[in-house]
């Protein structure tokens, strides 16, 4: 959904509603990038500590993380 339909699908919503809408909308974004981040910091570290990673360590870890929505 585009932001333009989502404003045009919230105009009959309440005050407490639309608030309500906000706080589930940040919900939705804000922990799969904080988590996500702070998996690959956490992997960041690990090969700072001079644990190697081949490539298919890295694109199994991006489909772990794709599949739970981070």
């Amino acid at each position: 959904m585009s932001l333009a339909e989502l404003k045009k699908e919230s105009v009959g919503l309440s005050a407490e509603e639309k608030l309500e809408l906000a706080a589930f909308l940040q919900a939705q974004i804000e922990p799969h990038g904080t988590r996500r981040r702070e998996r690959v910091s956490a992997l960041m570290r690990e090969m700072d500590a001079g644990r190697t990673f081949s490539r298919a360590d890295f694109e199994r870890t991006d489909r772990e993380l794709s599949a739970t929505g981070l």
